[in-house]
């Protein structure tokens, strides 16, 4: 198995701890949050800068690292919703946009159909996801403060 791929299984595989650890709403064990977040944002800039310039990219790997991100993404969103932190319509926005993007996706495949700018608005989703996710983190952090 290649190393980009047990990257994005282990980032994906963070999302219970980040999880339980927030579940405490003490300030060290956010703080054990944010890092475990932290962590996994930066193994997914690790996990993409060593892959994509070399054009390293499998279809298990172009499959992984977007799965990953939305399970960790959607996780953190789906507890801030249930504790009422976060609107539920933005959430199912995001699982709407996603649900499309698969759908076009998956079609555009089927005719062998070059999708431009996929990869770059995929990053820029992605990344502006995780600065929500932190931000909400870090507001529990400063609440427990």
């Amino acid at each position: 198995m290649r190393h980009t791929n047990v990257i994005s299984i282990i980032r994906a595989a963070t999302l219970p701890f980040i999880v339980f650890l927030l579940s405490f709403q003490v300030r060290a064990a956010t703080f054990g949050a944010l890092a475990l977040l932290l962590l996994a944002i930066f193994s997914d800039l690790i996990d993409g800068y060593r892959s994509q310039p070399e054009n390293k990219l499998t279809k298990v790997t172009s499959f992984l690292d977007p799965l990953a991100d939305k399970i960790i993404i959607g996780g953190l969103l789906l507890l801030f919703v249930l504790r009422n932190e976060y609107p539920l319509w933005i959430l199912l926005l995001f699982v709407l946009r996603d649900v499309l993007f698969g759908i076009i996706h998956y079609f555009a495949g089927r005719e062998e159909i070059y999708l431009t700018g996929e990869r770059t608005y995929g990053m820029l989703l992605t990344n502006s996801q995780y600065i929500i996710v932190a931000g909400l983190v870090l507001r529990q952090l400063y609440e427990t403060w």
